[in-house]
């Protein structure tokens, strides 16, 4: 007899001859994907917050450059005032520094072709 059906003739089997072993994953497995899951989330977290902070940051400058464009433009267009005040309840990132008023101060300039020399 070949070696290998001794071998299969001396080991014991736990199961009945008839039964077919479960598949899927033991418990342990589970617990160790799952721990690893644990891992990298704790990882991930921390840098995640600031990504979110600092996109807050980012669009409350860009609101702010926004709003100071736009009361920039207007009164080189009319001769109105231009006021820039911030809202009272802050920017959506997080509280400001104390302000209490912005205000822009355009001053308009004509040039005449006979003021520029060799025309």
């Amino acid at each position: 007899m070949p070696a290998d059906r001794l071998s299969r003739r001396n080991t014991v089997s736990v199961l009945p001859r008839n039964a077919t072993r479960a598949r899927g994953f033991t418990l342990v497995e589970l617990l160790t994907v799952v721990a690893v899951l644990v891992v990298f989330a704790m990882i991930a977290v921390p840098s995640f917050n600031e990504l979110i902070a600092s996109q807050r940051v980012q669009i409350a400058a860009t609101d702010l450059f926004t709003s100071l464009l736009r009361a920039r433009s207007q009164p080189s267009s009319k001769t109105l005032t231009s006021r820039f005040r911030p809202p009272a309840h802050g920017p959506p990132a997080g509280p400001s520094p104390p302000v209490e008023r912005i205000s822009i101060r355009t001053r308009r300039r004509t040039i005449s072709p006979s003021a520029i020399r060799g025309w």
